[in-house]
């Protein structure tokens, strides 16, 4: 191999240098029993993963407790009692240890802690509603008696941990926890009375969610007008256990709970439980998360429109599953039911961008409108039955009027696109395309490219020359598919039609380069034609050619006249 040459400072004779090879240290294995690594860990992490192991443990070893007693028929709430005791002692110990380490200053380790009381808040509860039916009056008092130890719980969190629990969050969660120990209750006695009657029983449960969901939905508004802290602010520097996003994130903890909770009820109670149960969880919960990043300090931007878009996506999903069960009869089930929980989403959406001035929102409530069009009338028998030719219909004549007011061609082009890709979709304009002569490809290509100049005309030097040149193809395609292989009257039709769009787009935009693609499929046709006239094609093609060439010449002069002038 051979070696670069270099010039030493103090003579001209060059010296070679050669290259040595570097000695690569490898780092050594981890060491799992490394005792400065595990005491470096753990003073990152501090007690949280104790915490949550000790979490873990307790729910592992009270459902093994509880099981049995839940497969045994002749089990009885006085059974579980235990566990039940076990649970609140728990929560209470997590409270206390938890206001402990708030009193010595460990806010870090606090946040898992809360957490953790967030989930056996509703824990606690479950474990009540999956009993509750062997002991219904017994369940009702426990139920009953735990509400103001879950008060006192919540009100602990305010007064010595400092979570900044204002009254319209704090009676949010107390609706939400009332909701999880007494809806059980409220569905084991109506079992209890009516066993045979599932859809009274679905209509109770019902009733328990949307009282729940207008619990949570106190919480929202609070966070709607709550101010996020400033840096200037007194609070800025208040570490995140006592911000308001603490609280924020704690109801979606419960929330999310809870919604695990009723699922639950539904089995143990023998209900029918589809997707579509779940948006409204999922819409209450999409808004928590919108204002926890507000709350952080995020700008607004493609995060919000993201998350705004996931109750939309989520109810499609339980549509094209099958997954829906309610038909719109008045009851609490409407708020199941897709174009009520639609437009209920897209009027809260609209709300918040309004109050926030996220006005880009708004573009993502046009959509929530158009799936309330398409769903509106909606019927579990026959769910594929929607109004789509209407929603396709709205959204293009959203796209074309709004990119008009705004001056936008690439709205209006959007438009165009929707217009040709629900046609062809749309069994009755093949149809009509046959009727004409027309194979699909070619009036879909007609559509496009009379779509396209249309726009050209009106925008001008806007459109970006590879579209134009697309819908003059376009266009250019269609004649050719629309002229027939002989030469009959709708030549002449179309030859004057052609050349006024020829016309039109010479004096508009002065694009030659459009006017040669329209006159292409003429070309073709004449040339094909041609062919019936023996060697007269070659004549008529002289003539032609001697049209052509005057063209250059005399554009020819006109260049020579500018260089003379020096124009």
């Amino acid at each position: 191999m051979e070696t670069p040459e270099i010039n030493d400072e103090n003579s001209s004779e060059p010296q070679s240098r050669s290259f040595e090879p570097v000695n690569m240290v490898m780092k050594p294995a981890v060491d799992i029993l490394d005792g400065p690594m595990w005491k470096k860990f753990f003073k990152l992490t501090g007690g949280s993963v104790f915490y949550c192991l000790s979490a873990l443990f307790v729910a592992y070893g009270i459902i093994q407790v509880i099981s049995p007693i839940l497969s045994d028929k002749q089990g009885t709430l006085f059974d579980a009692r235990w566990c039940i005791i076990t649970l609140h002692g728990y929560e209470l110990a997590l409270l206390g240890v938890l206001i402990l380490i708030v009193s010595r200053k460990v806010i870090d380790d606090a946040i898992s802690l809360v957490i953790l009381i967030a989930l056996f808040l509703i824990g606690t509860s479950m474990a009540l509603g999956s009993v509750v039916d062997k002991d219904v009056t017994a369940g009702f008092y426990v139920g009953l008696g735990a509400m103001p130890l879950a008060m006192l719980k919540l009100y602990a969190l305010r007064r010595w941990v400092r979570i900044p629990l204002r009254f319209w969050s704090e009676l949010g969660l107390v609706i939400l926890v009332l909701c999880n120990y007494l809806g059980p209750v409220l569905l084991a006695h109506k079992l209890s009375v009516d066993p045979g009657h599932e859809a009274a029983r679905r209509v109770y449960w019902l009733g328990v969610y949307l009282t729940m969901l207008i619990g949570v939905g106190l919480v929202v508004i609070e966070a709607m007008r709550t101010a996020p802290r400033s840096e200037d602010s007194g609070s800025a520097g208040d570490p995140f256990l006592r911000s308001p996003v603490m609280v924020y994130l704690f109801t979606a903890i419960v929330l999310a709970a809870g919604g695990v909770h009723l699922s639950s009820m539904a089995f143990i109670f023998t209900l029918e439980r589809v997707f579509m149960d779940n948006v409204p969880v999922i819409l209450l919960l999409t808004l928590l998360v919108m204002e926890i990043v507000r709350h952080c300090g995020k700008r607004f931007g493609l995060t919000e429109i993201l998350l705004a878009c996931v109750p939309l996506a989520a109810v499609m999903l339980a549509i094209d599953g099958k997954s829906v069960l309610e038909s719109g009869r008045f009851g609490p089930g409407l708020m199941c039911y897709p174009p009520v929980t639609l437009g209920l989403a897209g009027l809260v959406l609209a709300g918040m961008g309004l109050y926030h001035k996220w006005y880009p929102l708004l573009v993502v409530v046009v959509f929530y409108g158009l799936g309330v069009v398409l769903t509106l009338g909606y019927s579990p028998v026959d769910p594929y039955d929607l109004n789509t030719h209407a929603c396709v219909g709205i959204l293009i004549a959203a796209m074309l009027g709004y990119g008009l007011i705004k001056w936008n061609p690439y709205l209006c082009l959007g438009g165009v696109a929707v217009l040709s890709v629900g046609l062809y979709y749309w069994d009755p304009f093949a149809s009509y395309a046959q009727k004409l002569g027309l194979s699909l490809p070619g009036g879909l290509s007609g559509v496009c490219g009379l779509g396209v100049t249309g726009l050209y005309l009106l925008f001008g030097q806007q459109i970006i020359k590879a579209v134009r040149v697309f819908g003059m193809l376009c266009l250019a395609g269609f004649v050719l598919d629309y002229l027939p292989e002989t030469y009959q009257g709708q030549y002449l039709i179309v030859l004057v039609g052609s050349l006024l769009v020829m016309t039109a787009l010479w004096l508009r935009v002065r694009d030659i380069v459009a006017i040669i693609i329209l006159w292409a499929p003429y070309l073709v046709r004449l040339f094909l034609l041609s062919k019936r006239i023996s060697h007269w094609r070659f004549v008529i093609l002289g003539f032609i050619l001697l049209a052509v060439g005057t063209v250059v010449s005399l554009r020819k002069r006109n260049t020579q006249i500018k260089s003379d002038y020096g124009i």
